[in-house]
């Protein structure tokens, strides 16, 4: 998005605070994904969150010379897909046997990293030899092309919940965590810039603590979206 927009001439100084506010949900939205627990399966989360961020994704790339609507679709549609991301998470915990978590654990961060680093290749092969909306379809396809493969995973029926009862149980997880010692820690280093480099490989280790609950998987995934 950055050299889209630079071609565009947009000020460097747009470009990033446009990207700063985009990439912003990788750091507060597991303050509301606790709404996956509520009413729907994780299933239809699933899909839902990635259909919609898919098109969000599309409609921006389409709209390049709408700043502000380019940045309100990204950061809703990066919303989105961290709660795609908590939820497929959460899912995929549920489904797999608890002497199997750990290797769901690292395989999951496995493909978040190469993933992302696969797609950031792509995209940007992709802008350079395609005009924008062929670049945007194509991108939108690979988004939602996993779906294809949900219907043949089993997925529990939807939590009966109220989302009150969803949000007191997770922030008092969250509580509870930020009182453990290694946690405090964790954020004495993340206070000291020089030292932030040790908190992914930190809070990987200290993962086990949320082993067989959906919250402890999104807790156990923060250090994907620290620096």
């Amino acid at each position: 998005m950055p050299q889209l927009l630079n071609v565009r001439r947009v000020p460097e100084t747009t470009i990033a605070a446009m990207t700063a506010l985009m990439a912003s949900p990788g750091f507060w939205t597991f303050l509301v994904s606790p709404v996956l627990d509520v009413h729907f399966s994780r299933r239809w989360y699933s899909v839902a969150t990635a259909v919609i961020a898919a098109a969000l994704l599309v409609v921006a790339l389409l709209n390049l010379d709408h700043l502000a609507l380019v940045e309100g679709l990204l950061v809703v549609g990066y919303f989105l897909t961290n709660l795609y991301q908590s939820a497929l998470g959460g899912w995929l915990s549920s489904i797999t046997r608890a002497e199997q978590e750990n290797e769901l654990s690292s395989w999951v961060t496995i493909g978040n990293l190469g993933g992302c680093g696969a797609m950031a290749v792509a995209t940007g092969e992709l802008a350079r030899n395609l005009s924008p909306a062929a670049a945007a379809f194509v991108l939108g396809r690979v988004i939602i092309l996993p779906l294809a493969e949900f219907p043949f995973m089993s997925a529990p029926g939807p939590d009966r919940r109220l989302a009150r009862e969803s949000f007191r149980q997770f922030f008092g997880d969250v509580l509870s965590l930020v009182k453990r010692r290694e946690v405090l820690i964790a954020i004495v280093l993340f206070v000291a810039p020089a030292a932030t480099f040790s908190l992914t490989n930190f809070l990987a280790g200290i993962g086990d603590c949320c082993r067989s609950d959906s919250y402890t998987w999104r807790l156990g995934s923060l250090h994907q979206y620290l620096p």
